[in-house]
């Protein structure tokens, strides 16, 4: 089955090489175009089977007393990372290889764990271990900010499989409670200084404080996806919407520059946050003149941050030391192997998105053939932080990278896409 399938995908990378550039010299339009679509199909056959492969190897088994004991989960890979983490499993889920009511379960399971009280209260914690006991980053006292958006995406992706309106009937009243029981201020996501509570975001070893750019980009995704469940069901989505619009107000004045996308206003207010600036712009947050000059400010880098397809979110001009790159210095790993000079595939649908609406497919599709031929290439591997010289690998099956590369493949398709 392996070889068969790597020997289609290898076909499907040869003919959309060879199509898409020069159209298929010497074939007609009609055909030109049939063989292309046969390729994608069969890149996409290619992903789902390797996608069901690294989800066999990462699913474990809730061992708790209780409702949930003996429920299976998906863990981001298969030996590296323990327990479920809201975003990794978020992400996993878009590979299509997880049952709608498996997921639902997870959801179910991670509410259960989620305070309504107390100092942590209406705040997700970045993982739960198999014994259903909460984790967070190390070095803080509290769960990360940017879980609770991703409660809301699961819910949204329930409902986007099943349709099942009762279930969002039901949940719409707590998921308002985790968006509006979130730290902000000035309507954009807020870290004091006392703590991290940056656990996703990409920039999990930092200290961060301030304004922070991605996590309030996730508010405002969050708050949109609400809303429209909201219509959905009939439901006012009146506080959503105000969470969405307080962003909206003042994301742009706080952290574009005119020149770069600012991480935060506080500590790390020196660094690009090329993430943030490419999802600011996929999910509509940021439109426009300024969007166009959004992408083209990190695109100039392109070479520089992208390697296959995937990416890193610091261009190096961007750098506060070389040896010490994020304005904190707190962060536990050298420089070259995380979140700067590292390669991941996570955020690639963000960012090639983004180039996808500014400069269109011309600059896009290139960027995803790369990708798709390297992940033929390797056979199949997800490394999560991977140097340029292939040096560092954390964790090389990655369930959510998976789902990252079918999001890019059904913007090669053409498809409307959810990520």
């Amino acid at each position: 089955m392996k070889i068969r399938h790597a020997y289609i995908l290898g076909m499907a990378i040869a003919v959309v090489a060879a199509i898409l550039p020069s159209r298929a010299a010497g074939q007609d339009q009609k055909a030109a175009w049939e063989a292309y679509r046969a390729s994608l199909d069969a890149a996409q056959e290619y992903m789902e089977a390797l996608s069901k492969t690294c989800i066999d190897e990462a699913t474990a088994t809730v061992t708790e007393e209780g409702p949930f004991k003996g429920m299976k989960y998906v863990r981001p890979d298969g030996g590296w990372y323990l327990g479920v983490y809201t975003r990794d499993y978020y992400y996993g889920c878009l590979t299509g290889q997880i049952p709608v009511e498996d997921i639902k379960q997870v959801y179910y399971f991670y509410k259960a764990h989620i305070a309504t009280e107390g100092r942590a209260a209406w705040q997700v914690p970045d993982l739960l271990n198999e014994d259903g006991s909460p984790a967070w980053m190390e070095g803080t006292d509290r769960p990360a900010l940017d879980g609770n958006a991703f409660m809301v995406f699961i819910a949204s992706l329930i409902y986007d499989l099943s349709g099942d309106k009762a279930f969002v009937r039901e949940e719409l009243p707590y998921l308002e409670k985790l968006v509006v029981n979130t730290d902000r201020r000035d309507g954009l996501a807020w870290c004091a200084e006392d703590f991290n509570r940056v656990g996703f975001g990409f920039h999990d070893s930092i200290h961060m404080t301030g304004h922070l750019a991605y996590c309030s980009v996730l508010f405002y995704d969050a708050a949109v996806r609400a809303s429209r469940l909201c219509k959905a069901v009939g439901a006012s989505p009146k506080a959503f919407d105000e969470v969405a619009k307080g962003v909206k107000d003042n994301f742009v004045r706080t952290f574009w520059t005119g020149e770069y996308l600012k991480a935060s206003d506080g500590l790390c207010s020196g660094q690009y946050d090329v993430m943030a600036a490419g999802y600011a712009v996929s999910c509509g947050l940021i439109t426009g003149k300024t969007a166009k000059k959004v992408v083209e400010s990190f695109y100039r880098y392109n070479d520089e941050l992208q390697s296959h397809g995937f990416y890193k979110y610091v261009p190096e001009k961007y750098y506060y030391k070389p040896e010490q790159v994020w304005e904190s210095g707190n962060c536990v790993y050298p420089t070259g192997i995380y979140q700067w000079g590292a390669f991941w595939t996570v955020g690639s649908p963000h960012i090639i998105g983004a180039i996808l609406k500014v400069k269109g497919h011309e600059a896009a599709d290139p960027i995803i053939r790369d990708m798709l031929q390297y992940v033929f290439d390797s056979g199949g591997l997800m490394e999560e932080c991977r140097s340029r010289d292939n040096t560092y690998h954390k964790a090389v099956h990655y369930v959510q990278s998976c789902g990252a590369v079918m999001a890019c493949l059904r913007m090669l398709q053409g498809r409307e896409y959810v990520y």
